[in-house]
């Protein structure tokens, strides 16, 4: 009993960081673009350039792993 309650608190822990990251990156996002700090990408690019973000993203997180 008490592993399922720890895992279950395990569980929302992470989940409320999820959601914290999220509603940050949010926040840093609408700043960018009200301070006009933002790229325009035709829609037939906009695959190679998520594609492309997630391989920085990818790329920086190997950085930091143990």
């Amino acid at each position: 009993m008490r592993d399922g309650l720890r895992l279950i608190e395990e569980r929302d822990v992470r989940e409320a960081a999820k959601l914290k990251a999220l509603q940050e990156a949010a926040r840093v996002g609408f700043a960018d673009l009200d301070a006009g700090r933002y790229l325009e990408v035709d829609a037939n690019a906009l695959e190679c350039v998520i594609r492309d973000l997630g391989r920085q993203e990818n790329e920086r997180m190997d950085g930091v792993r143990p």
